[in-house]
């Protein structure tokens, strides 16, 4: 919550966030060129990989009702339980997303580029946006 009010007041987080709200739909079927390696990939490995991140997120969160299952009731509601964690776990990427897009928009300002220039898209996207937000929180 802090990094998302830090990151919220920074100078440019509305473009992140607009870029981030507002995604270019012909750009998520076009194929994509690496510029560090020139190697091309296709539009649908970037829903597989897209795909394969929400089923690895959504097993971290079952694995919680599979541990905490032995400590409940025989007639204990799990169906309506996995849907709390489900969106509860929706909810936690979609607020975090807002965090690291406000945060791309600042560097993108700072750096006077577009936000697909700042950083390179992937895992690294995330451990390189958070550590700048909190180099710039006030002591």
């Amino acid at each position: 919550v802090i990094i998302f009010i830090r990151a919220i007041t920074l100078k440019g987080a509305g473009i992140g966030i607009k870029y981030y709200l507002q995604p270019d739909w012909n750009r998520l079927f076009q194929d994509h060129l690496d510029p560090n390696t020139g190697e091309v990939t296709g539009w649908i490995e970037v829903w597989i990989s897209a795909a394969s991140h929400v089923f690895f997120t959504f097993g971290l969160g079952e694995s919680i009702l599979i541990t905490l299952g032995s400590y409940n009731p025989a007639h204990f509601p799990v169906p309506a339980n996995a849907m709390v964690i489900m969106f509860v776990n929706t909810g936690t990427e979609f607020f975090a997303g807002f965090c690291v897009f406000a945060i791309l928009g600042y560097l993108a300002e700072s750096k006077g580029s577009e936000i697909h220039e700042v950083v390179t898209a992937g895992p690294s996207l995330i451990f390189e946006s958070i550590p700048e937000a909190l180099c710039l929180v006030p002591a």
